[in-house]
């Protein structure tokens, strides 16, 4: 069934392509309900969709976070590496790199907390302030890890820059970033932002 509804997707586009965003979905029901061979169908489909669109984000995320529930060391590694380069790509949007951030981010804390080696994740924030020093997302990520008041200052200052109209940070985001300082007046504002927040 998989195999019909991304030759379908195939039969629409003028390059005989499948839709990347259409596979994403299909290999998410097939892991998510299947076996071990469904899962291993599930993930050749997004190897072949990933080499037809290296800069999807959407498969090269979804491919991650699998093999990461898979407990594959070496597929890990050559996803990161995947985000990496996504991340530092000129043709992806901000709000992509901003995902890919949080993914790789979040990837590397699991990783961290099975075992212990905080380094990659201290490496992968300052990647992230190098590539994009005006956003919030690295200077977050330094923030937590390390407990450095200065990063957690620019991570609020730049997520201020990043508000509506000039950015999409959400108030439950600048929530989050005010409340990373552990400030008491910061909990104040993070708490009047979102109340509905129960984190702080």
């Amino acid at each position: 069934m998989l195999q019909a509804a991304i030759d379908t997707s195939k039969s629409v586009d003028k390059n005989n392509k499948a839709d990347p965003n259409i596979t994403c979905l299909l290999a998410q029901v097939l892991w998510a309900t299947g076996g071990n061979i469904e899962r291993e169908a599930a993930r050749n489909q997004l190897f072949e969709c990933i080499d037809e669109n290296p800069n999807h984000v959407g498969a090269t995320a979804l491919l991650a976070v699998v093999v990461l529930l898979d407990d594959d060391d070496e597929g890990l590694e050559v996803a990161k590496d995947d985000l990496k380069a996504l991340r530092s790509s000129s043709t992806i949007s901000i709000l992509d790199k901003l995902k890919i951030a949080k993914i790789l981010a979040s990837l590397l804390t699991i990783r961290a907390s099975t075992n212990g080696n905080q380094q990659d994740l201290s490496a992968d924030a300052l990647n992230g302030i190098m590539l994009n020093p005006e956003q919030p997302q690295g200077w977050l990520e330094l923030a937590q890890v390390s407990n450095d008041e200065y990063a957690a200052e620019m991570a609020v200052n730049n997520a201020l820059k990043q508000i509506p109209p000039q950015g999409n940070v959400s108030a439950e985001e600048l929530a989050r970033t005010y409340a990373i300082t552990g400030r008491r007046d910061d909990l104040v504002q993070a708490t009047m932002l979102a109340p509905w927040l129960e984190e702080y």
